[in-house]
């Protein structure tokens, strides 16, 4: 007698979470929505495009609103409360767990993808920067920075100099190590980028890049 592969039954079994835009019913995969909020002020962006509304405060994560009609070409475009925003954990869950993958495989030890908040800031600053500058730059607490800090310097990524500007302060800065960890990284982005401009479009990948620049320079770099 024949037994149903329970098992393979639920892999092809997926939930969605179905929304309709202008009469269209569209569906995303319900592990990849957050939550779900009604439609909201949110705060503009100065020379976005017209489908980027804008961001909102998420109990702390400021996070861009983009009203698929707009981008969609709909020709109406009203706002009330029949409105909603879909939070979504998409990109940035795919490119985490990627990376993560990437850095168990590359042959540096001692590195996880949250270093990325020391890395990135004193690969645009080759002469190193204080604790309280990196933990402005990538909005964490001086606290939270230091450990981060400290666990880089142990596996011999950062170092910390005398500050040539004040003898009583200290820089960090990325050693020979980190230097080249911080090349392969930018590589590994690269490779990601050009994946997903295959996937969807390198017109839209360019899109998302100046979206993100546009958030970093207007909205947090703004707010410090």
């Amino acid at each position: 007698m024949h037994t149903p592969n329970r098992s393979a039954a639920r892999e092809a079994t997926r939930e969605v979470l179905v929304f309709v835009l202008g009469g269209d019913e569209y569906g995303v995969d319900i592990l990849k929505v957050q939550e779900i909020r009604g439609y909201d002020k949110v705060t503009p962006i100065p020379a976005a495009p017209a489908y980027v509304k804008g961001v909102v405060n998420l109990r702390g994560t400021i996070v861009p609103v983009i009203d698929l009609r707009v981008k969609f070409g709909l020709a109406e475009v009203r706002y009330d409360e029949f409105t909603v925003v879909v939070i979504l954990r998409l990109a940035s869950q795919v490119m985490t767990e990627q990376f993560s993958r990437w850095i168990g495989e590359s042959g540096f030890e001692g590195v996880q993808p949250a270093h990325s908040a020391v890395i990135q800031p004193l690969w645009e600053r080759p002469e190193g920067a204080r604790v309280t500058a990196l933990a402005r730059a990538s909005r964490i607490t001086k606290q939270s920075m230091s450990t981060l800090v400290s666990d880089l310097e142990t596996a011999g990524y950062v170092e910390r100099v005398e500050d040539p500007e004040d003898a009583r302060a200290v820089r960090v800065r990325l050693t020979g190590r980190g230097r080249a960890y911080a090349r392969a990284v930018r590589a590994f982005v690269r490779t990601i980028e050009a994946q997903w401009s295959d996937q969807v479009g390198a017109h839209r990948i360019e899109e998302l890049r100046v979206t993100l620049e546009l958030l970093r320079t207007r909205v947090f770099l703004a707010s410090e």
